[in-house]
């Protein structure tokens, strides 16, 4: 009998739209492309960032002032040491 073990991969959080979020780095690495589809945009391409670094804000303060609770939403890529090509590098953390 063989058996091979392999690291365990925790199922993606849940997407809540109508929950109020934010977008994390789940890893470092250097952002590449960001694309806020709803939120804040709070990092550039090129930027270094670490783990947990906020990404795109789900609190945000608009033109007029007034602050807006949304559900951060956003395609942001980045390249990892050993890996070709770039990865998604987020996560999104709801707020209570």
């Amino acid at each position: 009998i063989q058996v091979e073990l392999a690291d365990a991969v925790d199922p993606p959080e849940p997407k809540n739209p109508s929950g109020i979020c934010n977008v994390v780095a789940e890893k470092p690495g250097i952002i590449r492309s960001v694309e806020a589809y709803s939120g804040q945009q709070m990092v550039k391409p090129g930027q270094s960032v670490g783990e947990g670094t906020l990404l795109v804000s789900g609190v945000f303060e608009n033109k007029d002032g007034k602050i807006l609770y949304v559900h951060a939403d956003a395609k942001e890529m980045a390249p990892f040491p050993g890996q070709k090509g770039e990865t998604p590098l987020r996560k999104q953390l709801f707020l209570v």
